[in-house]
């Protein structure tokens, strides 16, 4: 419904790309909205990240990542929370309030584009 009322208010055909539509209005697709709603409560302590405190390296030495059985349980939000708040470069994690955090959040994701952010919400890992 987006890229299709998007559309509508631009004057472009049903045809016309939906990344250069993005680009061009210059917002965020529902995906990305979702991702930064994500990091957004991770950040603010709505999600809690458990930390691994044991002294070995491990691959996911940052945060305990819960693990899902079932596909439908890899697309709930606490599963996705630790594996797109790691992504986010330090200088977001480490901003000193939520304005600019946000600012920095929305920058990486629309640098990331649509399809990178498609690939993380929708990859099972």
């Amino acid at each position: 419904m987006q890229k299709y009322i998007l559309k509508i208010i631009y004057g472009k055909p049903l045809t016309y790309s939906s990344n250069e539509l993005y680009a061009e209005a210059n917002i965020l697709d529902v995906r990305q909205l979702f991702a930064m709603q994500i990091v957004i409560s991770v950040y603010r302590g709505k999600i809690n990240l458990t930390v691994a405190d044991h002294p070995y390296s491990t691959r996911n030495k940052e945060h305990i990542r819960p693990k899902a059985s079932k596909t439908i349980g890899k697309r709930v939000y606490t599963y996705l929370a630790p594996r797109i708040y790691d992504l986010l470069p330090t200088g977001a994690k480490k901003s000193k309030n939520l304005n600019q955090f946000k600012r920095q959040s929305n920058f990486w994701i629309r640098d990331c584009g649509r399809g990178k952010i498609n690939k993380i919400i929708n990859q099972f890992y």
